[in-house]
């Protein structure tokens, strides 16, 4: 009965019910996977949608009798992560992990998640339909911190809270206050200015993600650009993440020396000395800040939260020393001290050399076929360098799905929307 009255609805509409059901979907179990606030708490539901996603895409496909399309950028890309999971399982095996349970566990998990993802996200039209809406989702992140970080100077932010999720590892995150702003619970300012998470585990993962945004916005079709580009830069400075705001600097001379951004035209940028100008102007505008912002700079962080920057140098070599006496590693997973895999390079002691050079493989050697070269290195790096120097970032499946972004052609239509 349900499948005839289905096939009375008319083909175009089916397709679009069909093509935004797998959208949402897939945008729901990128928000279920680590390190989202879902993911860390239960991931099987992120892999239960993105199944369900592939299913309405190839649905959608035989409805619209479109071809299954395979880039080269992403097809090189998912095999690359499969190479690199498929290493850490025998690794783990060979190792004779304790925790090999838990390996099992994330290789499935990633395999059959980001094949999922990785197959939908080959299509143009769904890549750049889900990477919309990813930063439409960060921009109004953005915004809700605005209004509760406003309301919360006028009533206090006590009176707008909601709950709090359980994070298992992250005691100080999962406080959602009104309208849907997720914060830190730890405040750098007091207790009416806390840091925008935005419904992932770390604020420190999250400006990542809004310097990839603003990278994206560069280089795909899309409304209200400059409005969007403002919230995203307000919501790099809303994680107060050290990392970040050097970050955002660093991106944005990258893409005044070497960008050249597809949907915003600076005349002035095409005269050398006008490059160097700004570029000078970014230089000291974001040192200075970097250095000396309050709360979260460097001679803050130095001299009130020194343990932030030598935690990680002393993780760091005491992997450089496991790795020394075993370059075959320890498994994943296969540390449990404080700070243990702390950033991509102290998870060197667990993933081995061979580990390390696979997962900078996966973020880097798609540039070979990306279509635009320039965008995707710019978008990548800010992800990697957060995963090498910041974040443990190697068993988090949606920052993977952030480097299968293809940047596409401009269209009349397009340059209406920008």
């Amino acid at each position: 009965m349900l499948l005839s009255r289905f096939r009375t609805i008319p083909l175009a509409d089916a397709q679009a019910w069909l093509f935004f059901l797998k959208i949402t979907a897939l945008f729901m179990a990128s928000l279920s996977v680590r390190p989202a606030v879902i993911g860390e708490i239960e991931s099987s539901l992120g892999l239960a949608l993105a199944l369900g996603a592939l299913v309405l895409h190839l649905l959608e496909l035989g409805f619209s009798k479109r071809p299954l399309q395979l880039p080269a950028q992403n097809g090189f890309l998912l095999i690359v992560i499969m190479l690199l999971w498929s290493y850490i399982a025998l690794q783990g095996f060979f190792a004779d992990s304790e925790r090999y349970d838990f390996i099992f566990k994330a290789v499935i998990l990633h395999m059959l998640f980001l094949l999922s993802a990785g197959l939908i996200l080959m299509d143009a039209k769904s890549n750049q339909a889900f990477f919309k809406l990813w930063i439409y989702f960060l921009a109004l992140n953005a915004l809700s911190y605005a209004i509760t970080l406003a309301l919360g100077q006028v009533v206090g932010l006590t009176r707008l809270y909601l709950f709090s999720l359980n994070i298992p590892g992250y005691e100080n995150s999962g406080n959602l206050y009104l309208p849907v702003t997720m914060v830190y619970r730890n405040s750098l300012f007091g207790e009416n200015i806390p840091r925008l998470m935005g419904f992932l585990r770390e604020p420190g993962i999250l400006q990542a993600l809004y310097v990839w945004a603003i990278v994206a916005t560069l280089y795909i079709p899309l409304r209200w650009r400059w409005l969007i580009i403002t919230l995203l830069v307000m919501g790099v400075f809303a994680t107060f993440s050290t990392t970040g705001l050097a970050l955002l600097g660093g991106t944005l001379g990258l893409v005044i020396i070497i960008g050249r951004p597809k949907y915003l035209s600076f005349e002035y940028l095409a005269s050398l000395s006008w490059r160097v100008i700004l570029l000078i102007f970014l230089f000291i505008v974001f040192a200075l800040g970097v250095y000396y912002m309050p709360g979260f700079g460097l001679a803050y962080k130095l001299d009130k939260q020194y343990t932030s920057f030598s935690d990680r140098f002393e993780a760091v070599i005491s992997s450089f020393e496991s790795v020394a006496e075993k370059p075959w590693g320890l498994g994943l997973y296969g540390l449990r001290e404080d700070n243990a895999g702390i950033n991509l390079l102290a998870q060197m002691s667990m993933l081995g050399i061979i580990g390390f050079i696979l997962v900078c493989a996966v973020y880097f050697l798609p540039f070979l076929f990306a279509e635009h070269k320039l965008s995707y290195l710019l978008a990548t790096l800010p992800l990697f360098l957060t995963a090498l120097l910041s974040q443990p970032l190697v068993d988090a499946p949606l920052i993977y799905l952030f480097l299968m972004l293809r940047s596409q052609k401009s269209t009349a239509k397009d340059s209406v929307d920008a």
